[in-house]
């Protein structure tokens, strides 16, 4: 009996000690090739930092308890590369997908610092593909997918980094449940990173039950001895019928995502952080009504011609539609150029025309703020650009534009499953 209980013990310690494998668990005819995918466990990953900015955390995570930080969050500016890498021997396959969700931090923003996921190729660690880059405080989690079929039967490491100047804010991103898989047939993807927001569900409200009313029972009068009783005849108390109020069937709200970053120009040195443009600064602008909204900004001035963009991805949708605040600020009485407009478009990263959304001319309300809705369903699972263009001439028009919002809803999710560990969790 010593000996068996020795050996139980033996053996207990080869299952705790032995090599951790892949946390993740690959979906039906796929292989996940990463190992602690999820960041629960301590292995799989190697942390590079000049201060110990890159490690596991508690801070932030979907699942279940850690996820990875790089960069910094708390303390001073100072100048570095934090990174998590790990290197993976892809088998031959036909298709293979990479899938991580990120909380990007950025306070205050600083267009010096990057945030990026790039494929190295080893053994000297050669840049491959930027998969990502960019600075971003969304403080909110991303899903970002990209389909990396043409890396199969090769080595490759996968580097996520974030790279602090010594001046201006800091940066950090928060990295969890990254999935690398390798599958028999195609997953559709597309690629790039959405923020999603899902719509709460409202509670339902339930009927209340009826009350029955007890049927009254009847009371009965003695006969007298030697009178013959008469007989009667019982009429039935009548059985009240219930009617059950139905249950109310719940639609389910549609999942919705806003697509668009730094919607009311709050955000950056100038309010334009996450938009290409040429705008001197943005502002507040009070109308008539005294109606006010922070803004961007054109024109203000004559012979003017400037611009602001931002490239979107737009998802498969069951609605996908544009909101935006805007107001003319120039005289009722003023007569402006055929020239002088604000035109909005959408167009293809290209820079191509694919619609005209509006324009803010002459025939335009004057110093109101103005709705502007968009259907934009015709351009699902499309790569885009909003696109803003104000030109002046012979007056010192001035446009103002805030609120800027494409909303998806009810899309279906293309993205790779979210993978959920099934090994025991190491600390």
């Amino acid at each position: 009996m010593k000996k068996l209980g020795i050996l139980i013990i033996l053996v207990g310690l080869m299952v705790l000690l032995r090599p951790q494998t892949a946390s993740n668990q690959a979906p039906s005819g796929c292989s996940e090739l990463l190992i602690n995918g999820d960041m629960e466990a301590n292995n799989g990953w190697t942390f590079h930092s000049p201060d110990a900015s890159a490690a596991y955390s508690t801070d932030q995570f979907l699942s279940p308890q850690r996820s990875a930080l790089l960069g910094i969050v708390d303390g001073p500016a100072t100048y570095g590369v934090s990174s998590m890498r790990q290197d993976v021997a892809v088998p031959p396959g036909s298709h293979m997908f990479l899938q991580w969700h990120m909380w990007p931090r950025s306070v205050p923003f600083d267009a010096e610092d990057l945030q990026y996921v790039w494929i190295l190729q080893p053994p000297y660690l050669t840049h491959l593909r930027t998969l990502w880059d960019g600075v971003r405080n969304d403080q909110a989690w991303l899903t970002c997918s990209y389909d990396l079929s043409d890396l199969t039967d090769q080595e490759i490491t996968l580097d996520f980094s974030v790279r602090n100047s010594d001046r201006g804010g800091v940066t950090a991103m928060y990295v969890d449940d990254v999935s690398l898989l390798i599958c028999d047939s195609p997953q559709p993807v597309i690629e790039g990173c959405l923020l999603s927001t899902p719509t709460p569900t409202p509670t339902a409200t339930a009927s209340p039950t009826p009350t029955l009313t007890p049927s009254p029972t009847a009371s009965l009068t003695p006969t007298p001895s030697l009178t013959p009783s008469p007989t009667f005849t019982l009429t039935p108390t009548a059985t009240p019928t219930v009617t059950l109020t139905p249950t109310p069937t719940i639609t389910p709200a549609l999942r919705c995502s806003q697509l668009i970053r730094n919607p009311d120009f709050t955000a950056g040195a100038n309010g334009y952080d996450g938009w290409a443009q040429n705008l001197i600064l943005s502002t507040d602008y009070r109308d008539a009504t005294g109606e006010q909204h922070h803004a961007a900004w054109f024109g203000g001035a004559t012979w003017s011609d400037q611009y602001l963009y931002q490239d979107v991805l737009l998802p498969p949708a069951d609605q996908l539609s544009l909101n935006l605040l805007w107001a003319t600020d120039a005289a009722t009485d003023t007569v402006l150029a055929a020239d002088e407009a604000l035109t909005i478009t959408l167009r293809g990263t290209d820079d191509n025309v694919l619609a005209l959304l509006a324009v803010m001319d002459n025939n335009s309300p004057r110093q109101q703020w103005q709705t502007l809705q968009a259907d934009l369903g015709a351009y699902a699972a499309m790569s885009t650009r909003l696109h803003f263009q104000s030109r002046t001439s012979e007056h010192a028009v001035a446009w103002y534009v805030t609120a800027v919002h494409i909303e998806a809803c009810g899309f279906k999710s293309l993205y790779l499953p979210l993978i959920q560990s099934t090994s025991p969790k190491g600390k």
